[in-house]
C-alpha cells in the first residue's frame, strides 16, 4: 500500500517518540506495551516496502487522502472476501450460464442464511420499520418463485431440439435472466438502504432495532447447509448483511437496458 512521504514521516516520528518513552519508562507493563507498538510499526514498514496491504487507520495520524485510500482498499478486500467465501452453486443441473449461477448463489445464500435472521422472531423492530421488513420478506418469497420458474425453463431448454426453437429459447432465457438480475439488484439495494438506515438510527440513539443483543436462532432447510449466524447477536449480523449486499453489487453486472428500471 503506497502512502505519501509526509505520512511515512509521521509514522517515523511516532516510532521515535515511542522509543524515547520506552527508554525513559520504569514500568514493566508499559514498556512491554510500547515495545509491541514499535514492533507493529516496523512490521508496517516492512509490509509497505513489500507492497502488501496494511491497516494504518488505527494510528489516526495520516492525511485524509491516505485514510480514504486505506479505507477504500480495506473495503474492497472485504467485499472480495465475501465473494471468495460464497458457496458457488449451479442454478440447476442443466445450467451452463456462469452469470446465472452466480446470481442464484447470492440469492440462495441470502435466502438460507440472512432471510431467517430477518424474520419477526429474530429481527425485532419498531412497528413502522417492522412493516418494511415484512415487505422485504414478501418480495424475497416472490423472487424465490421467479427463480423456480427460471430453473424450470433452463431445464426445459436442455431438451429443445432444432436450431430455430433453440434460438427462441436462448432469447427467452437471456431476457428472464436480465429481468431477474434487475429484480434482485433492486431488492438488495433497498435492503442495504434499510440496514444503513437502522445503523444510522442506532448511532443517533433512535430505538428502531428493539433488541440489538438478541441472539438469533434458526435452522436451514437444507441439511447439507449450515446456519452461519445461529447464536449471533442481531447487531453483529447486520454489518455482515451489509457487506454481503455490497459484494453482490460489486460482482453482478446490471444489464445496460435495465439500469433505468432500478429506482423507479
Amino acid at each position: 500500500m503506497k502512502i505519501s512521504d509526509d505520512d511515512k514521516a509521521r509514522l517515523e516520528e511516532l516510532k521515535k517518540k515511542l522509543m524515547i518513552t520506552y527508554k525513559m519508562s520504569t514500568k514493566v507493563a508499559l514498556k512491554q506495551e510500547i515495545k509491541k507498538q514499535i514492533e507493529e510499526i516496523d512490521k508496517i514498514f516492512a509490509d509497505i516496502d513489500a507492497g502488501r496491504f496494511v491497516d494504518l487507520t488505527k494510528f489516526n495520524i495520516f492525511s485524509k487522502s491516505t485514510r480514504d485510500s486505506l479505507d477504500s482498499e480495506k473495503g474492497r478486500r472485504e467485499v472480495i472476501g465475501v465473494y471468495e467465501d460464497l458457496r458457488h452453486l449451479k442454478l440447476c443441473k442443466a445450467s451452463k450460464d456462469s452469470e446465472a449461477d452466480l446470481l442464484f448463489s447470492y440469492f440462495a445464500y441470502f435466502e438460507t442464511q440472512f432471510y431467517p435472521c430477518l424474520t419477526p422472531q429474530n429481527f425485532k423492530l419498531r412497528f413502522d420499520a417492522g412493516k418494511k421488513r415484512d415487505n422485504f420478506l414478501l418480495i424475497a418469497d416472490i423472487l424465490k418463485k421467479d427463480f423456480e420458474n427460471y430453473q424450470e425453463d433452463v431445464n426445459t431448454a436442455a431438451y429443445i431440439r432444432g436450431e430455430e426453437q433453440s434460438s427462441i429459447y436462448e432469447d427467452k432465457l437471456r431476457n428472464e435472466k436480465h429481468v431477474l438480475i434487475a429484480k434482485v439488484t433492486d431488492f438488495f439495494d433497498k435492503v442495504l438502504k434499510f440496514v444503513e438506515f437502522i445503523d444510522k438510527a442506532r448511532e443517533d440513539g433512535d430505538t428502531i432495532l428493539l433488541e440489538p443483543e438478541r441472539e438469533v436462532s434458526y435452522q436451514v432447510i437444507d441439511e447439507k447447509d449450515k446456519a452461519d449466524f445461529d447464536g449471533m447477536e442481531m447487531q453483529d449480523i447486520l454489518p455482515k448483511l451489509s457487506l454481503f449486499l455490497k459484494s453482490f453489487s460489486a460482482n453482478i453486472q446490471l444489464p445496460n437496458f435495465t439500469k433505468n428500471m432500478i429506482g423507479k
